[in-house]
């Protein structure tokens, strides 16, 4: 009698608690956008049973990881629900003026990410640059002799 009134509690008691509970109570996921799932990589724990772009089976283990597009088994909805997104960049900025004033040197520029990748998209291109240069600032220059020819005097 003791057990059925504690199992009694405890059950108005669960009730009590979980009133107005958000907890929400969905049938098995069985494509990626019903689990709204979309994984980077390899990630084993990123599947749902439902039917896979191969059509192997109806309820078959289907992943929605970028790695099932090597493998082959993504889940029928993958390439709508986790459409990849290719890295893109921005205009390349003008090249900065040759750092060395007076001589050999090196000149830079670059761009900046406007959106990276993701689900599987390309990789972004590279983002900086740089190349040689040969500075000639006359007075730098002429200031540079001059200096070079006072020492060698003395």
């Amino acid at each position: 009698m003791a057990l059925a009134r504690s199992i009694g509690f405890a059950v108005a008691l669960f009730a009590i608690l979980t009133e107005g509970s958000t907890l929400e109570r969905r049938p098995n996921p069985r494509n990626c956008g019903e689990a709204d799932m979309c994984c980077q990589g390899q990630n084993n724990t990123c599947f749902v049973f439902g039917q896979r772009v191969d059509r192997s089976e109806d309820s078959a283990r289907c992943y929605c990881d970028s790695n099932c597009l090597i493998m082959g088994d993504c889940c029928m909805d993958y390439h709508h629900h986790c459409k990849s997104v290719d890295c893109q960049v921005g205009e390349w900025e003008e090249w900065t003026e040759c750092d060395n004033p007076c001589g050999y040197g090196s000149r830079k520029r670059k761009r900046v990410v406007t959106q990276y990748p993701d689900n599987g998209g390309t990789n972004c291109p590279i983002l900086k640059q740089r190349r040689a240069c040969v500075g000639f600032e006359e007075e730098v220059c002429k200031q540079n002799l001059v200096n070079e020819m006072t020492i060698e005097k003395a």
